[in-house]
């Protein structure tokens, strides 16, 4: 890394903005403080891992935890309470929108579990990821007697109006994968701990870079998710990695469409070959084009990380093709659209609410990529097994 550069590099950066995707993580009443935790608890022990004299040094103790991170094997899944009957109703699934392959699946999955558990699920609304078209489709729901409401990666704050009315109207609202702070007994998230998970990410960091790198991260301010995220990062660089550098820049979902993305080539040209060592996405959509034209402009740095573990990004990982495409953190989709729809179905019978905003995140690199070919992370079990025998179906 030409760190005579940095300078350059820093004034590009700041005129540049970048990528975007996904979207939240709460408690079984709403948004959580678990994420906070997880850059708090970096955050403690930065001055300690900037100490040469202690026991441990930030680089041994971030290969540590990255070989943890994708050791599938130990995640630890939240569970509900116990058996519950689900009863019987209609939810409406509302997809962030469905050009995204994640809010694709999400949906899919929630459809799938609405069928499982007895109840009648609307088609995939597709949000467009346009908040005035998410809230038309709450309240839609509202007014149509619909009894829960299940969204996909949207953010509650941007529909709040809409999810105030289906608060009154009694309805139950959850968000697969989702951070929602401040609607706490609104909407009820179902995710990953997105800090976590930038922390997860922050250890690759510092163990592929042996402690020395400078890193940009992109925040898409559509999704409160990608935010913890890149929290994440500079909570988990400032505790393993000293000698790190991080800044950061936005990228609009709208450039999603688009070829390049056009903020990405911008970057490109604003920051020559060599004078950045690593990119965290904001989600693997952003990040599998983004390496892409990265490939056909010839470069081999920055290397590009993300998050969701895209099936064809995992690809790219696993064949070094495109050869910039080096990490990404999955989520476990498909559980945390089953969640939803348990919670939703236990909020509308009045039963116990359990946390479901602590599901695990896992390192995917090419040591391991060939354990993710459907993408995002399962658990040990069959999720749809799981659930329909708590279900008594």
């Amino acid at each position: 890394m030409n760190r005579g550069n940095k300078g350059a590099v820093f004034v590009a950066l700041t005129l540049t903005g970048l990528l975007a995707a996904c979207s939240s993580s709460g408690t079984a009443g709403g948004a959580s403080d678990a994420p906070a935790s997880a850059a708090a608890s970096a955050a403690a022990s930065a001055d300690a891992s900037a100490d040469p004299n202690t026991e441990a040094s930030g680089l041994e103790q971030a290969k540590t935890e990255a070989a943890r991170y994708q050791d599938t094997a130990g995640l630890v899944y939240p569970e509900p309470p116990g058996a519950n009957d689900p009863g019987v109703g209609k939810v409406a699934i509302i997809s962030c929108g469905q050009t995204g392959i994640g809010c694709q699946q999400m949906s899919a999955f929630a459809v799938d579990a609405a069928k499982a558990a007895g109840w009648e699920p609307s088609e995939v609304l597709d949000g467009l990821f346009d908040p005035s078209v998410q809230a038309k489709y709450v309240q839609q729901a509202v007014n149509e007697g619909y009894d829960a409401i299940i969204l996909a990666s949207i953010d509650a704050a941007s529909i709040s109006a809409a999810i105030d009315a289906a608060n009154q109207a009694g309805i139950p609202v959850a968000c697969i994968t989702c951070y929602n702070p401040g609607f706490e007994g609104k909407v009820i998230d179902a995710a990953p701990n997105g800090e976590e998970g930038g922390v997860a990410l922050a250890t690759w960091i510092t163990s592929n870079f042996e402690g020395k790198a400078t890193v940009v991260g992109v925040d898409d301010k559509s999704f409160p998710i990608v935010g913890a995220r890149m929290k994440g990062v500079q909570a988990g660089l400032a505790q393993y990695c000293p000698e790190c550098t991080y800044s950061q820049i936005d990228f609009p979902t709208s450039e999603l469409s688009q070829a390049g993305p056009p903020t990405w080539t911008g970057f490109l040209s604003a920051n020559p070959e060599g004078t950045v060592d690593f990119v965290a996405g904001p989600y693997d959509f952003m990040s599998l084009p983004a390496a892409k034209t990265s490939a056909q402009a010839g470069r081999v740095t920055p290397l590009i990380g993300g998050f969701d573990a895209y099936t064809e990004f995992v690809t790219a990982i696993e064949k070094g093709d495109p050869a910039t495409a080096a990490v990404t953190v999955a989520a476990p989709f498909e559980y945390s659209a089953w969640s939803a729809m348990d919670l939703v179905a236990r909020a509308k019978a009045g039963a116990d609410l359990w946390t479901a905003n602590t599901m695990p995140s896992a390192l995917v690199t090419k040591a391991n990529a060939s354990e993710f070919s459907k993408g995002y992370l399962s658990p040990p079990f069959d999720t749809a097994t799981f659930f329909k025998t708590n279900w008594g179906k």
